[in-house]
C-alpha cells in the first residue's frame, strides 16, 4: 500500500504494488540504496523454495532471490553493520538465515 498524508489530516491510499502468486507479502526491508525488498511467504508443502522481490522506488521488480528450502519467509532485516547482509527468519524450518548481497 502507499499512503499519502495531506495537510488536512486525511489519507489517501492505493496500492503501490499488486503481487500475485502467493500469500503474503508478508515482510519488507529497504536497503541503504532505497531498494525495497518484499518476502513473499507461500506454504512448505506447496514449494521448496522462499521468493524476495526486489523493487525499485517506482513498484518495479528490478530482480527476484530464490531461496532454498525457505519457502515461509516471515520477517527481513538489514543489518546495521554490513549493509550488504539481509537476515531473513522462515518459520517452516523456524530459522534465521542471512544473504550477502553481491
Amino acid at each position: 500500500m502507499k499512503v499519502v498524508l495531506h495537510e488536512n489530516g486525511t489519507y489517501h491510499t492505493t496500492v503501490f504494488k499488486q503481487f500475485s502468486g502467493r500469500f503474503g507479502p508478508t515482510a519488507i526491508a529497504i536497503n541503504h540504496d532505497g531498494s525495497i525488498y518484499v518476502a513473499r511467504f507461500d506454504f512448505a508443502f506447496l514449494t521448496d523454495h522462499g521468493i524476495i522481490s526486489v523493487l525499485n522506488e517506482k513498484g518495479e521488480i528490478e530482480d527476484e532471490i530464490k531461496l532454498p528450502r525457505l519457502p515461509e519467509i516471515t520477517g527481513l532485516y538489514f543489518s546495521k553493520v554490513n549493509e550488504n547482509l539481509l537476515y531473513i527468519t522462515e518459520a517452516s524450518n523456524q530459522v534465521l538465515a542471512s544473504y550477502e548481497m553481491k
